[in-house]
């Protein structure tokens, strides 16, 4: 009996014409041009990551490796390397591998732009260990075997241009070329710094192995460089997972970047409700910004912005409200951040009409591609570099007027990243003390923490500095390391994730502020106590001497303050941000000092020298006894095997604290020593006679 003929499977059918994959990359060459038996500029790189504990800074971190592509391009005439950032942020060891060599070649990273999702790394010599040292120098054998790519600077890809993406996917031994189309150009969220920069997507479907591919277009020109992803599916198996059809999405273990929020970079519905595969490209514009700060300043800057927000002009009743003529257009600005340059030569409630000769419609939209489009404003800032001076037409009250700034990046009162540095942290008694973050919060609440972090804490995302070096002080970690120990009778729960408002009654600016503060207690602390020592002991010597001062009680303060007392407390304390600790912060310091030139909190009584007081947001005071504390921290210490009690950033502002302080007590100790033990001596003599 014949049997029934059946078609091949899927993946033994003939491809359509045009549907095909391109060969290998480097087989199209021709055997006879030097040039052409080189391989295209796209390498394998494999990074193991050592990712630190930001919630709790002296816990040992953990290692995740990582496998992705990197990008040879070329471009004023030398060449770059450059990768996803966050596949080698933390990179303790970088490995680039090339196809027919057995050992790769080291790498680091030399410039970082978590802005725009890239970095930039150094190939050292084939061979040489991987020190820091070695890794300064280019290696000759490396770029010989490539071909960078040329950038496209002619422009943007239009939409529904085909182009094709260049990577290793997994056990490939060689690049190879898949075909694409170029879907959305738009401004985007980059998620790893929520900074807002021009992005492209590209309708293609890339394993986690393929980011950092290149994206070509049909001459061979670099469009962009891959650095997210999205994965292909039915929209009833996203429902089922709770919507999610990111990276994340599958069991991959490679989920999106916490700062993506609810939406997702690259996703496309399909015809029949689908979602498409899809990949989030760094388009031309932001890589040749990136590579042009490098070769400007030697290293990396970051995008400018205004440091404003703005509210869209469109409503007639607020046009009228801002003093607008007919036939003016712009965006009003909302709030200005007080460390940027706009700061000295605007205010809230003008209008912003045109930036770099660029005029701004009322919806926040400047022209793009020649006028045939339109793009957020956002798009024409970033083309500048930090730096630049820019004019500005600003609207007062109808009144146009032109000013000229220097751009720069302001700062934030709670920073997205931390720029690859490792967290700092204060050690005092059984508290560790750290920066506040979008790390520090994503580890100690999770990838929810939008939601569950405390609200004391998610209110400094909208607050801005009014200083560059401010910064948001926490509580990290409160332990209780005995009876006898300074945190002892403190509950843990309320002192967790508070913020650090003031020390002593002055303002804490800073987490490097306060470990001056602490450092010069310690100090006055160490000179008082050997000073008060010796004149204690003179007076119990004779029977009618003067009495020693009783040592303070490691619980002399209590969560129940009088109200006098938490006067000074409540001000600055409620956990507003900056904007109660700044108003406050002349006054805080005035009420520090009591009558008689005793630090003080409010009405309430003078504070020992010996001790420490901390207001916290809750307001809570911690009194915590400086002896008592050091021991403490050194038990602390000790416990996680810890060297020092302040991080490598801040020990500089730390010892000279400690012998500034040690130097100014040292001396009005010895004076108030000298006249105790006088005292003292007589009243033993007394004592001895009679």
């Amino acid at each position: 009996m014949r049997q029934p003929s059946r078609r091949p499977p899927l993946r033994l059918q003939t491809r359509p014409p045009g549907d095909e994959e391109r060969p290998d990359a480097g087989e199209e060459a021709g055997a006879g041009a030097e040039v052409d038996a080189r391989l295209p500029g796209v390498v394998r790189l494999q990074c193991v990551q050592d990712v630190p504990r930001f919630d709790m800074p002296l816990l040992l971190g953990s290692f995740r490796s990582s496998t992705c592509n990197a990008v040879a391009v070329s471009y004023g005439g030398q060449s770059y390397l450059l990768a996803p950032a966050a596949a080698v942020i933390y990179g303790g060891q970088v490995r680039v591998s090339l196809p027919g060599r057995d050992k790769p070649f080291p790498a680091k990273v030399a410039h970082l732009g978590l802005e725009c999702e890239l970095a930039a790394l150094q190939v050292a010599h084939l061979g040489l260990e991987c020190e820091l040292a070695a890794l300064q120098v280019e290696s000759p054998e490396f770029w010989e075997a490539l071909v960078p790519y040329e950038l496209a600077l002619d422009g943007l890809p239009h939409l529904q241009q085909p182009c094709s993406v260049v990577s290793y996917a997994e056990a490939q031994p060689r690049p190879r070329s898949l075909l694409g189309t170029v879907v959305r150009t738009e401004i985007v969220t980059y998620p790893s710094a929520m900074q807002r920069l021009l992005g492209m997507t590209v309708g293609v479907g890339l394993s986690r192995d393929q980011l950092g591919s290149a994206v070509v277009d049909a001459q061979g020109l670099c469009l962009g460089i891959v650095f997210g992803r999205t994965l292909g599916g039915k929209a009833s198996g996203a429902r089922k997972q709770g919507g999610r059809t990111g990276a994340g999405a599958g069991g991959d273990g490679s989920g999106e970047r916490w700062g993506m929020g609810r939406r997702r970079v690259g996703r496309r519905r399909g015809r029949r409700g689908g979602v498409e595969a899809s990949a989030a490209v760094v388009p031309v514009p932001v890589v040749t910004h990136f590579l042009e700060d490098i070769s400007k300043h030697g290293r990396y800057l970051g995008f400018p912005t205004l440091g404003i927000t703005w509210r869209r002009t469109e409503s007639h009743a607020l046009r009228a409200y801002a003093g607008m003529r007919p036939g003016q257009t712009g965006i009003l600005i909302a709030s200005i951040n007080p460390t940027a340059p706009l700061a000295a030569v605007a205010q809230p409630l003008d209008v912003l009409a045109a930036v770099g000769g660029a005029a701004v419609d009322n919806d926040g939209t400047v022209e793009f591609r020649g006028g045939r489009e339109k793009i957020n404003i956002a798009y024409h800032i970033s083309q500048f570099q930090v730096g630049d001076s820019v004019e500005l037409t600003l609207l007062r009250q109808g009144e146009p007027r032109t000013v000229r700034l220097e751009l720069g990046v302001p700062g934030r009162l709670l920073p997205v990243h931390l720029g690859g540095r490792p967290p700092s942290y204060l050690v005092l008694s059984g508290l560790v003390l750290t920066g506040l973050s979008g790390p520090f919060l994503e580890g100690a609440f999770g990838r929810a923490w939008p939601v569950r972090s405390p609200v004391q804490l998610l209110r400094e995302w909208q607050n801005n500095p009014s200083a560059a070096d401010e910064q948001v002080v926490v509580v990290a970690e409160c332990q209780d390391l005995g009876p006898t120990s300074a945190t002892d009778g403190y509950e843990r729960r309320a002192v967790m994730h508070q913020r650090v408002v003031r020390c002593n009654g002055a303002p804490v600016r800073s987490l490097a502020h306060l470990a001056a503060l602490v450092g010069e207690a310690q100090a006055r602390a160490d000179a008082l106590g050997s000073g008060s020592g010796s004149g204690s002991g003179g007076g119990r010597q004779g029977g009618k001497g003067r009495k020693a001062a009783p040592a303070p009680a490691a619980d002399a303060a209590t969560t129940t303050i009088p109200a006098s007392a938490a006067g000074g407390a409540s001000d600055g304390a409620d956990g507003n941000g900056d904007g109660n600790v700044n108003g406050s912060g002349a006054a805080g310091a005035a009420e520090a000092a009591g009558a008689n030139g005793q630090p003080s909190i409010g009405n309430g009584p003078p504070l020992d020298e010996r001790q420490l007081l901390l207001e916290l947001s809750n307001r809570m005071l911690l009194v915590l006894p400086l002896q008592q504390a050091g021991e403490d921290t050194k038990a602390m210490l000790a416990e996680y095997e810890v060297e020092h009690p302040v991080s490598a950033d801040l020990r500089p502002a730390y010892e000279a604290a400690l012998q500034g302080g040690q130097a100014g007590a040292g001396a009005a100790g010895a004076l108030a020593a000298g006249g105790k033990g006088a005292k003292g001596s007589r009243g033993g003599a007394k004592g001895r006679t009679g």
